[in-house]
């Protein structure tokens, strides 16, 4: 059994997890802090968390492989049976990004975390959620205020240590 209200029993994810999936740092990072100070307020009121994922392209593999990704950190913390997770797909769309982000704040939900979205053209949305106060994570879509964090790789280190990497077998 886990002990959700200690961090240390929360699974978290290798180092192949960190490779395979951007929804795994997420999971380990924020998502752990928000899920461990909101589980017990949830509990004791007898409803879900609820959490809005919007995706900006489903049709991607990146977008595809954090959703899998957080689904599975879901599952490992026991958080599936007590958060419901709601995707939405842009499909590629930014204004439709922005219409899901609105709908996600209307609906009232707990958190909403935007995969790989285009934000810059999201600024009415991002001041509505700001007024909201409803918790807002993004993954690689680049910072934008009130985000908690924006949770991307360093395009420019991965890229000097695979050179790195290279030069040393050579």
């Amino acid at each position: 059994m886990i002990d959700r209200s200690n961090p240390r029993d929360l699974p978290r994810p290798g180092r192949r997890d960190l490779f395979g999936g951007a929804a795994a740092i997420v999971s380990a990072a924020m998502l752990t802090d928000f899920a461990l100070s909101s589980e017990p307020a949830y509990a004791a009121s007898g409803r879900p968390v609820t959490m809005a994922v919007i995706a900006q392209q489903m049709a991607a593999q990146s977008n595809q492989r954090s959703w899998a990704g957080l689904q599975d950190w879901l599952k490992k913390s026991g958080l599936d049976k007590s958060w419901h997770v709601s995707l939405t797909d842009a499909k590629g769309d930014p204004g439709e990004l922005v219409s899901q982000v609105e709908d996600a704040i209307t609906r009232k939900v707990d958190a909403i975390l935007v995969m790989y979205g285009t934000l810059t053209a999201a600024h009415s949305a991002l001041l509505d959620l700001e007024r909201a106060k409803i918790p807002f994570f993004t993954l690689d879509s680049g910072y934008a205020r009130p985000a908690t964090a924006d949770l991307t790789s360093n395009n420019y280190n991965i890229g000097g240590y695979t050179a790195e990497f290279l030069i040393d077998r050579l």
